[in-house]
């Protein structure tokens, strides 16, 4: 999962989100009985997301690093 882009990233939660509504929706109406796979569809969002926030804050952090390098060459 860190090999992907955060944009299929994004994708995945998104059918992930889908997953977990029609895995709650079986749950509540008795068609499912296993419990633990919403909470499993759900970690696993979670999981995703902090990929997602951990990837947009390297890139943050490299932007940074090269505007410093940028400034010192120039100073």
């Amino acid at each position: 999962m860190r090999n992907k882009s955060v944009a299929t990233l994004r994708e995945e939660v998104a059918k992930m989100k889908k997953e977990a509504d029609t895995a709650y929706t079986k749950l509540k109406s008795g068609q499912e009985k296993n419990t633990s796979v919403v909470r499993n569809i759900k970690r696993r969002i979670a999981q995703t997301l902090s990929l997602i926030r951990e990837k947009e804050l390297l890139g943050q952090e490299e932007v940074e690093v090269k505007k410093s390098k940028k400034e010192e060459k120039i100073g």
